[in-house]
């Protein structure tokens, strides 16, 4: 009874985050049809291998942006900082460090690139945020809210937009919007009525593409297009067959023990007007492709692993694999070296990229 009246309370913002009722849609995804192999989708996998030495070995790549023909890749867990290096794998340089002295924070959550301003801006906790020039070296600091806790980032034309993720206080907006100096301007978006503990599954809640921010909100299975504007924005819901409320992330723990009967999103990100996405159909790895121009969806078992989007630029997604998974030799795809160094069983995480096959 419930989780039924939490589903009933999502439907209900769902449909008055926009009074133009076309703009808002629901997608039902409980048609899944046949099953569907890596080499379907994506082709052309290429490996970017990285420089390591002493001083720029990392742990592993949790974002990456590719901007000025250089990779700008976070360690958020191991090495908390940003790691710069050249397009043909060479290390440039570091931005940001753990500590207490300028320009130092005690942990890292997300960063964006300012293309106008050419700045790099790290979020740390608690909602601060870190800025530096392109070089690594520090600006200023600033705290961005006290009442709420914002875990993304992304910069666009006219400032920055934040995420709270459902992870901050009861109420909170889900998305806040500040402009180019971090004053704050809007909260848009309707929350859950209660606090999930855990952050998403998905790479990248925010996403810029274009000129517009997507947002993927994991816990209610809802893609907002253009999303700093409430009154604007188009919605997608995702539903399926036995719908989940966002109440079965509430317990951590109990959700993880229970994961197998569950439906959830576990990857998500937009690439020229297509959402690709992966998702949990009661335990098992499910596709789908939605082309948000004509509606169209397709909706299959995934046959095997899928790597984990991370960034989309230049017609081509990238996403990061571990040495070990490329000389075991797993042979999931077929995919050429095109960077000059090796890769080695201690080398630092590779770059896979990759495109998609055209769905005619």
């Amino acid at each position: 009874m419930k989780s039924t009246i939490v589903y009933i309370l999502m439907l209900l913002f769902f449909f008055s985050c926009k009074g133009n009722a076309e703009k808002n849609m629901i997608l039902n995804l409980s048609e899944i049809n046949g099953q569907t192999s890596l080499d379907e989708i994506y082709k052309d996998f290429e490996y970017i291998s990285l420089e390591t030495s002493e001083n720029n070995i990392f742990g592993a790549i949790d974002k990456l942006i590719v901007y000025d023909n250089k990779y700008f890749i976070l360690d958020k867990t191991r090495m908390k900082k940003i790691y710069v290096f050249h397009e043909d794998g060479a290390f440039s340089h570091t931005i940001g460090e753990t500590g207490s002295g300028p320009g130092e924070y005690t942990s890292i959550e997300d960063f964006t690139i300012d293309m106008e301003k050419k700045q790099l801006v790290i979020l740390t906790y608690p909602s601060t945020v870190f800025i530096y020039n392109l070089n690594g070296d520090f600006i200023r600091k600033q705290h961005l809210t006290s009442n709420s806790m914002l875990w993304n980032i992304v910069s666009y034309t006219d400032g920055y937009v934040c995420s709270t993720n459902q992870q901050s206080a009861i109420n909170d907006k889900l998305l806040f919007v500040f402009d180019k100096e971090f004053v704050l301007k809007n909260e848009t978006l309707e929350p859950l009525p209660f606090q999930i503990a855990f952050p998403p599954f998905v790479s990248t809640p925010l996403q810029l593409v274009g000129s517009q921010i997507y947002y993927f909100d994991n816990f209610t299975s809802t893609l907002y297009v253009d999303a700093t504007n409430q009154s604007e924005c188009d919605i997608v819901q995702f539903s399926f067959e036995e719908q989940v409320s966002g109440e079965i992330f509430k317990d951590v723990q109990q959700f993880f023990m229970n994961q197998h009967e569950y439906c959830f999103f576990t990857d998500a990100i937009v690439a020229d007007n297509v959402l690709y996405a992966t998702f949990i159909n009661k335990g098992k790895q499910c596709d789908l492709r939605f082309n948000l121009q004509t509606k169209e969806s397709k909706i299959s078992y995934a046959e095997g692993w899928r790597p984990k989007a991370l960034f989309y630029h230049g017609s081509s997604f990238y996403s990061s694999v571990s040495p070990s998974m490329i000389l075991e030799g797993d042979n999931l795809f077929e995919a050429k070296l095109i960077t000059r160094f090796p890769i080695e069983i201690d080398s630092n995480p590779v770059i896979l990229k990759y495109k998609a096959k055209s769905r005619s």
